[in-house]
């Protein structure tokens, strides 16, 4: 069951739910991993929310603070659900479970494995990704996908209206952990979206860890070169975000075609390319 919310009704929407229905907690996913003025705003506005940034304790935890955050919103954040209208919003949902016992589920749901067994970063936390990915699912799916929601509040892509739908019942709410297979038609549903949401916060990473490789190129070549990268890294059995990132970044450092040089090229092909080529890359930095 879904309907729509207006943006002049929203705070009136999140509010009812804070002061109507106590033992409903309400929770923004708000997407810190790319220039995004909404966690900034957030801080300001509500500096006295509970929040918990979800690379936290996992492999992407040295991207912290540029990471997807789960925060509580109460009613004295008033400021905080207005501005949410007019910016890049974030996505809402309530929950009756209290936010320390939600993160190891939404890091569960970080990777998910792909038909070809690949194992890439979801960004659920984008409402592009996860909107149109909820529209493939069955409501028993989206039950076991978004075990800790009871509603979901998502902008819609004119960002003038949002969609709330009920996803279950508190009395079915839980948030055990536990790993996601994406089918292929779950895929194709989004994979433009996906790979440019990626492609983009490859970009981003890359200007934070080493501005003067992208500095020597030409603004317009930047994406296409990163694209490249990420074609390139994903055919040698790349997997990885955080490796994938770096594979873009040693093409830059040594040339595109880096990956056939001596301790390189043996590393493709096995059974973990992510990890053999970052623990390759730890080596290199102890030998300088």
């Amino acid at each position: 069951m879904s309907s729509p919310i207006n943006d002049s009704e929203l705070p009136d929407v999140l509010l009812g739910i804070i002061r109507e229905r106590p033992e409903q907690c309400v929770y923004a996913l708000i997407d810190g991993t790319a220039n995004n003025v909404m966690l900034s705003h957030f801080f300001q506005t509500a500096p006295d929310a509970a929040y918990y940034p979800l690379f936290l304790g996992t492999d992407l935890e040295d991207c912290i603070p540029r990471s997807p955050y789960l925060v509580q919103i109460k009613s004295q954040h008033l400021d905080f659900i207005r501005h949410c209208c007019n910016e890049p919003a974030p996505i809402w949902f309530t929950s009756p479970l209290p936010l320390s016992q939600q993160p190891d589920f939404w890091k569960s749901r970080l990777y998910v494995e792909l038909p070809d067994g690949r194992q890439p970063l979801f960004r659920y936390w984008s409402a592009g990704i996860l909107e149109p990915f909820i529209g493939t699912l069955d409501q028993s799916q989206a039950q076991q996908f978004l075990a800790p929601v009871e509603h979901l509040i998502t902008p819609l892509s004119d960002q003038r209206r949002w969609l709330s739908r009920l996803i279950q019942t508190g009395a079915t709410v839980h948030a055990k952990p536990g790993s996601w297979r994406l089918a292929e038609p779950q895929l194709l549903a989004f994979q433009t979206h996906f790979s440019r949401i990626q492609a983009r916060e490859m970009e981003n990473s890359l200007w934070d860890r080493s501005p003067e490789l992208l500095s020597r190129l030409h603004p317009a070549l930047i994406p296409h070169r990163i694209q490249n990268g990420l074609n390139k890294g994903t055919e040698l059995g790349l997997n990885r975000d955080t490796a994938l990132s770096q594979f873009i970044e040693c093409q830059l450092l040594w040339g595109d075609n880096f990956w056939q040089q001596e301790g390189f090229k043996e590393l493709w092909g096995g059974t973990d390319s992510d990890k053999d080529f970052l623990a390759r890359l730890g080596q290199i930095r102890d030998e300088q």
